[in-house]
């Protein structure tokens, strides 16, 4: 009884199958990606760094006329030199930052109590006692030796763990060959992978064509914009001899592919090791305004120049998006979940579209 009324509830809203192999497509992708997610892994990161390239492809292959193939093969080279230049030079002064701020967290916790307490000292009358004193209460009740024997723990299980080491060393490998052939035979995989779609795919292809151009550019446009805020970041740290300024830096930049939640994370890290490192002074009140002048020209300036074609989409629902994904898919829900809610978004469009066009006009109603 239920299928039946279904049925005849769709039959009078629309005029072919599209919409609901539309639904299948997505709910039956959903449920791969939950499944084998981590398996997937490398897949989706090799086909996020063709993309990438791909840009560059094309500008080399029809503005400057050369062969597609040869293009191919020399931004591939291009972006592997990038690669092993990061590892060589930048990932181990990273790692080497990381682990200097774990070792020095206890430290850095109590250089952060001691400002505290300085400041209710010095302004009594400005800032409540109380407040101050729960503040001191909170990092006081942190034991130092746990935080000593956690930081050590983790030195530990970073040094032994071959088993991670050996997949990310793998994961080096793989996601660079696949991102080549991704790039190499993009035309073959597609076609395949047209070819194993259902015929009556007209619904995906016009849902497909509404956000294509959308997620080009923020998939682009969130490349520059990384790049740019951690380059500027870094100097504006370095300026101020701020510690740990490349690390936080990288997650300063890495903050902007999690619109809102990201900023609002980051700024955290930020302002406990400068407050930590310069106390309540005036040059920490300058270098917290600078950061906050990068995130304030970020948001206004360079996100409406990098993305002339935005997605439409409220701040509310981006926030959802967020959450929901990130809290079905981890690390790759929060990567996807703009795309992931355009890709909704229009899906919403293409069903509300139909269905208006498959309504009775209004004379034929009368009549």
């Amino acid at each position: 009884m239920i299928h039946q009324y279904i049925k005849r509830w769709y039959s009078k809203k629309f005029d072919s199958n599209e919409p609901a192999v539309f639904i299948f497509v997505i709910v039956f992708a959903v449920l791969i990606i939950n499944f084998f997610g981590d398996l997937l892994a490398p897949i989706l990161a090799g086909i996020v760094i063709a993309y990438l390239l791909g840009a560059a492809v094309s500008f080399l292959s029809k503005r400057l006329k050369i062969n597609r193939t040869l293009a191919v093969y020399l931004v591939f080279i291009v972006f592997i030199a990038i690669v092993v230049s990061l590892i060589l030079f930048l990932l181990p002064k990273l790692m080497h930052q990381a682990g200097q701020f774990i070792k020095t967290l206890p430290a850095q916790l109590q250089s952060l109590h001691d400002s505290l307490f300085s400041l209710a000292q010095k302004y009594p009358t400005l800032i409540k006692k109380t407040q101050i004193q729960e503040a001191i209460d909170a990092i006081s009740s942190i034991r130092m030796d746990k935080l000593a024997g956690i930081s050590q723990f983790l030195i530990k299980f970073s040094l032994t763990s071959l088993t991670s080491l050996a997949t990310w060393l793998v994961y080096l490998f793989i996601v660079p060959l696949l991102a080549f052939f991704f790039l190499k035979d993009k035309d073959r995989i597609i076609q395949w992978f047209v070819n194993m779609l259902p015929r009556q795919r007209g619904a995906l292809e016009e849902v497909w064509a509404d956000v294509k151009p959308q997620l080009g550019n923020y998939v682009k446009g969130k490349t520059i914009e990384l790049i740019i805020v951690s380059v500027v970041t870094y100097i504006g740290f370095i300026v101020f001899d701020l510690n740990y300024a490349l690390l936080l830096a990288i997650l300063v930049g890495l903050s902007v592919l999690i619109p809102y939640i990201g900023m609002v994370v980051v700024t955290i890290p930020v302002a406990l090791i400068g407050l930590s490192q310069y106390g309540f002074s005036a040059e920490f009140l300058y270098m917290f305004i600078v950061y906050l002048i990068i995130q304030a020209l970020d948001g206004n300036v360079l996100v409406p120049l990098l993305y002339s074609e935005a997605l439409s989409l409220h701040p509310v629902a981006v926030i959802a998006a967020l959450l929901i994904f990130g809290g079905i898919w981890g690390f790759w829900g929060l990567f996807f979940a703009i795309p992931l809610a355009a890709l909704i978004n229009s899906g919403i469009r293409m069903w509300i579209r139909r269905n208006i066009n498959n309504q009775p006009s209004v004379s034929k109603v009368i009549k």
